[in-house]
C-alpha cells in the first residue's frame, strides 16, 4: 500500500517543477535570442526578457505560418 506523506508529495512536485524549469529555460533563451539584435546577444549579461523586435518577429512568424497552412 502506498503511504501518503506530505514530505514525499512535496519532494515529488519539487522535482517535477525543477525538471520543467530545466527543460523550459533553453527554449526561453532561444525565444529571447530571436527578439534581440546580435549585439545584444554578444554583450554580457544576456537579456532574459524579449527585446524590442518581438512584435515584428512575431508578425513575420504568424504570416509565414498562415501562408503555409493555406497550401
Amino acid at each position: 500500500m502506498i503511504e501518503r506523506n506530505k514530505k514525499g508529495y512535496f519532494m515529488s512536485h519539487l522535482g517535477l517543477i525543477i525538471g520543467i524549469v530545466f527543460i523550459f529555460f533553453p527554449v526561453w533563451l532561444t525565444f529571447v535570442a530571436s527578439t534581440v539584435t546580435q549585439e545584444d546577444i554578444i554583450q554580457p549579461p544576456f537579456p532574459l526578457l524579449p527585446g524590442p523586435h518581438y512584435l515584428k518577429e512575431l508578425q513575420k512568424v504568424m504570416a509565414k505560418t498562415f501562408l503555409l497552412l493555406n497550401y
